[in-house]
């Protein structure tokens, strides 16, 4: 099953869409997603859900939602009788999710990996590593849940994530001469972060080297 974020929320099994429906499903899947492998109990599950205002059938609430995204999921009973990936602990939950399986997990793998090419003088490999990294992108990340407090931090930081990718690519398709790619990447990028000193610094260098001294 593979999980997405990167936009909104969207969930696949062998390419064919899985819907999640509800709001309050949704936005738990997104944090078990947030969390994933890692133990929440179910009053940290509550607290982060509704913003330290837990209503008082907060905690029954919250195992009918588990029960309600476990059938949305699909998810299979073992031989023990545990639904997995999502299992239940003594004192919570646990969503396990292979790290190929959640987009953004595979976004800052390819970022790392590509960052490793620059390290090594390798800028043809970072631009490919780069162009599947971006591709990933749906949209700004976990988009649904921007008002929700616990998605935030996780939110903002994978938009900086992605604004870092897209001026690394640009720098690495200008390394490679691919002047034109690294335009169309920065030009809006420039557009929607006109404060930001790097982005602006290789646009005047990918204009200037096509022949476009005027507008770099």
């Amino acid at each position: 099953m593979d999980f997405s974020i990167l936009g909104t929320l969207a969930v696949a099994q062998d390419d064919v869409p899985v819907e999640v429906r509800g709001p309050r499903q949704r936005a738990l899947l997104a944090l078990f997603l947030l969390y994933a492998n890692q133990v929440l109990t179910s009053d940290r599950i509550v607290d982060l859900l509704w913003a330290g205002e837990p209503p008082r059938t907060a905690a029954n609430t919250l195992q009918t939602h588990v029960v309600r995204l476990r059938q949305a999921l699909r998810l299979n009973d073992d031989e023990n009788g545990e639904s997995r990936p999502l299992r239940t602990i003594a004192a919570g939950y646990v969503l396990d999710v292979d790290p190929d399986a959640l987009d953004a997990a595979r976004f800052e793998t390819l970022l790392g990996e590509a960052r490793r090419a620059i390290a090594l003088e390798r800028p043809a490999v970072a631009h490919e590593l780069l162009r599947h990294a971006l591709a990933l992108w749906r949209g700004p990340a976990l988009v649904e849940f921007a008002s929700e407090p616990f998605a935030s931090v996780d939110a903002t930081r994978l938009d900086e994530l992605r604004i870092d990718g897209q001026q690394e690519f640009a720098a690495a398709a200008l390394a490679c001469g691919r002047v034109a790619e690294a335009i169309s990447t920065l030009q809006p990028l420039v557009g929607a972060n006109p404060l930001r000193e790097q982005p602006v610094g290789h646009l005047m260098v990918a204009l200037y080297r096509a022949n476009r001294q005027g507008d770099a």
